[in-house]
């Protein structure tokens, strides 16, 4: 990313531009990587949604998910299969100090035997700076994971398949009902303690498998005949995960999931399965706290995807770990010198060297962004109707607004509940001319002009036209026109016959 004059004040800031013109039923997805666009002023930004489902679900117009912002001008690492990596590896110059004093171990010591590589969407990065992002609230602090989501797998970057992440390689055997994960070997800690398949097995036979700290047991682990999956230790790399009946959709959840292993090593002090009740008891009493579950999950986290936020003790796998502890205004991330991805020429990753979230009021965001503060703004505190304020300030405070795509389609959405209880209600939500009523009765163009500044374009739910393969556009613009004599016309055809349903 080029700066627009100095590089020193450089700062990015980045609308991410679904339909903000809206949809009729919303769909889902996962937002792939995207080469930004930047977003001229004279321009009215477009993307496009749509699913081809039988009949519509009315819905509001909205962007896609709220404006996310911004961009840094090195990218967190996305981990992605292969690409080798040169013979010897490299490291930021403040862990190369960190080494030359004995105070941590070679960096070839630290990464896998065959850690992630990454190739870099532009070019290779260049060591050093923070990245400086606000939040409006402290629980938002963090959304700073969802740029370096970790799990066994990862989407790849066209998101049609899993690429391994922490896991090497995995396998499908008995006709899909059993999944074996093979760990990287020698992956660690951000403390320096190894990763194991230990650090699974206590995932789900001390977390998952103890009622007191998980009375449902994830989703994912459950057949489609409903019963419970097992996991079983291979050896200190190797899991299996098995079920009664073939598990077609295993690895797209073990790709999405984050939370699927836990820090052994660390929390299993406040566990009773290791620790004498007494103790546990006197540890939570004196840190204020219910029970030995309250201590737990204070200690925990939660999971990873808290990003350290009420525990900085804990151990990760993230690419930054926090070094502040609530309550806080301001949360300071270090770099995990034990990161276990590097890019195409062996250089550790991540980048940059921190992470410096603040926590500000919601009306002083926009001001820190036109000021040309943030780095890289992320935050949904953000709307649409600010766009021309960004815009109007980029030039003066030398900050680029680029436009990104996303799978998901609409923040907001009506959505029908076509099984109700009510019956009168059901037989009326079933009719499909009464879903295209609603969907024909909503005025997406104007939605869009008052409250998007026209950036958006009006279309059915659906996939975007850039990053999916299956876009039609006669899904898109199915039912879109606003109508209102076509909306009336069904209703009253409605009163008087009997129901059209999608399965006729």
């Amino acid at each position: 990313m080029k700066a627009r004059r100095s590089i020193s004040r450089r700062s990015f800031f980045t609308l991410a531009l679904g339909s903000a013109a809206g949809a009729v039923a919303a769909a889902c997805g996962a937002t792939p990587t995207p080469t930004p666009v930047p977003v001229q002023p004279t321009k009215a930004a477009t993307a496009a949604p749509a699913q081809p489902t039988k009949a519509p679900t009315a819905a509001p117009v909205q962007p896609t998910q709220a404006p996310t912002a911004a961009v840094q001008p090195t990218k967190a690492p996305t981990a992605t299969a292969p690409a080798q990596a040169s013979a010897k590896y490299k490291e930021a110059p403040a862990l190369a100090e960190l080494v030359k004093a004995g105070k941590l171990p070679p960096v070839e010591q630290r990464l896998p035997q065959n850690p992630v590589v990454v190739k870099p969407v532009e070019s290779i990065g260049i060591y050093g700076g923070a990245w400086k992002i606000f939040f409006d609230n402290v629980s938002r602090v963090g959304d700073i994971g969802d740029f370096t989501n970790i799990a066994l797998l990862r989407w790849n970057r066209t998101q049609n398949g899993s690429d391994p992440c922490i896991a090497e390689s995995w396998e499908v055997k008995a006709d899909g009902k059993e999944f074996v994960i093979h760990l990287r070997k020698g992956l660690k800690w951000s403390n320096g303690q190894p990763f194991t398949a230990d650090d699974i097995m206590f995932w789900w036979e001390d977390i998952i498998g103890n009622k007191d700290l998980t009375p449902v047991p994830p989703y994912w682990m459950i057949s489609p005949s409903q019963k419970l999956g097992t996991i079983t230790k291979i050896d200190d790399a190797t899991v299996s995960y098995t079920f009664d009946q073939p598990h077609a959709l295993f690895i797209v959840y073990i790709t999405k999931e984050l939370w699927s292993y836990a820090p052994k090593h660390y929390l299993k002090a406040f566990h009773p399965k290791y620790v004498a009740q007494a103790e546990l008891d006197k540890m939570a009493q004196d840190a204020k706290l219910a029970n030995w579950v309250a201590l737990f999950q204070s200690k925990s986290a939660s999971n990873p995807q808290t990003y350290g936020m009420s525990n900085p003790d804990m151990p990760t796998l993230y690419p930054w770990y926090n070094t502040v502890a609530p309550p806080a205004e301001r949360f300071v991330y270090a770099r995990n010198p034990y990161f276990w991805a590097v890019d195409t020429e062996g250089n550790q990753l991540p980048y940059i060297d921190s992470v410096d979230a603040r926590v500000v009021q919601p009306e002083v965001i926009n001001l820190k962004i036109i000021a040309g503060e943030p780095n890289f703004q992320v935050s949904r505190a953000q709307a649409f109707k600010d766009m021309p304020l960004y815009m109007q300030y980029a030039d003066q405070n030398e900050y680029e607004v680029y436009q990104w795509g996303d799978l998901q389609i609409s923040e907001a959405a009506v959505w029908i509940n076509q099984t109700c209880p009510d019956p009168v209600d059901r037989k009326i939500f079933q009719d499909k001319r009464f879903r295209i009523a609603m969907s024909v009765a909503i005025n997406r163009e104007r939605i869009n002009q008052t409250l998007y500044s026209g950036l958006g374009k009006p279309t059915a739910a659906t996939l975007p036209p850039v990053e999916s393969k299956v876009y039609k556009e006669e899904y898109a613009k199915a039912y879109t026109q606003y109508d209102p004599a076509m909306a009336n016309k069904l209703l009253d055809e409605m009163a008087g016959g009997p129901p059209v349903c999608d399965k006729e």
